[in-house]
């Protein structure tokens, strides 16, 4: 099982989080939130994602579609972010920045 920073037992094992963050979007999400350590609107989010994958500006929407119902539920499910669908706000979990340093994570 995985260590959080206070000491506590995640309930995750390295290889949940790998799995959780197999997808390129996933892993763009959880650099993006990692880099700004704060809570993020889910349309700035989407435009940053698309940007990221090199998404043509048309497809931000999709891109805000698919993170609101398939991978933000995931990464909030796996306590790397949380996510408030009412707000339409991500904001990254405590686990995040141990997952997902800032500055070294990479899409590659």
């Amino acid at each position: 099982m995985a260590v959080n920073r206070d000491g506590t037992l995640s309930g995750y094992s390295p290889d949940d989080y790998f799995a959780v963050l197999s997808g390129k979007q996933q892993q763009a999400v959880a650099s993006i939130l990692a880099e700004k350590d704060r809570s993020v609107e889910l349309s700035l989010l989407a435009a940053e994602v698309a940007a990221v994958l090199a998404d043509d500006k048309r497809d931000v929407r999709r891109v805000e579609m698919k993170l609101h119902h398939y991978h933000l539920p995931k990464l909030d499910a796996a306590g790397l972010l949380e996510y408030c669908s009412e707000d339409r706000r991500v904001s990254p979990a405590k686990s995040l920045r141990t997952v997902v340093p800032p500055k070294t994570a990479s899409l590659n």
